[in-house]
């Protein structure tokens, strides 16, 4: 390729395991809040890297989470550092590729028996990122990766990657 890629590290080190496989530059967060992300991107942009991959941006909203507490008000405070780091990942020179943990979504059918409501069926929906809800409009390009290294685009702006399945190893 001969372009510079650089990768966040926000897994304690589980980039290590992919050391073999391409040449890539690691930065280690061992503090995940937005501002520590947006410094890092700044970093790989003064470094020149043209590729920047983050693994894994759920830990920002994590960091984000626990900032607020049980105080909502906390918020206001919160919400302008998040638009910061969207910001920079949007408005960045490097190509961003970030990864999110996901969740499971369920959906809980119940119904009263006995004078008390019960859970009759629970049907699995999906998956959603573990980040502030809306958050892949922001990108241009999402997918669900699956444990069989299979990309799902569910999103693209851009034509060449339309809706379809990739095997991330294989490339095909």
């Amino acid at each position: 390729l001969g372009k510079k890629i650089g990768l966040i590290d926000t897994e304690y080190g589980s980039s290590r395991k992919y050391a073999n496989l391409f040449n890539f530059k690691v930065l280690e967060l061992t503090k995940f809040g937005p501002s520590q992300y947006y410094n890092a991107i700044e970093s790989a942009e003064e470094a020149g890297f043209d590729y920047l991959i983050i693994d894994s941006l759920s830990h920002a909203w994590y960091a984000e989470l626990d900032s607020v507490g049980s105080d909502v008000r906390n918020w206001a405070k919160i919400r302008p550092i998040e638009r910061q780091l969207w910001d920079k990942i949007i408005s960045s020179s490097c190509h961003i590729i970030a990864t999110m943990r996901s969740k499971i979504e369920y959906d809980f059918n119940t119904a009263e028996v006995g004078g008390k409501q019960k859970i009759t069926s629970v049907r699995k929906i999906g998956t959603a990122p573990i980040q502030k809800e809306g958050s892949e409009y922001e990108l241009d390009i999402c997918g669900l990766l699956d444990d069989q290294n299979t990309l799902t685009i569910t999103k693209s702006r851009c034509p060449e990657i339309s809706n379809g399945t990739a095997d991330i190893v294989t490339g095909k």
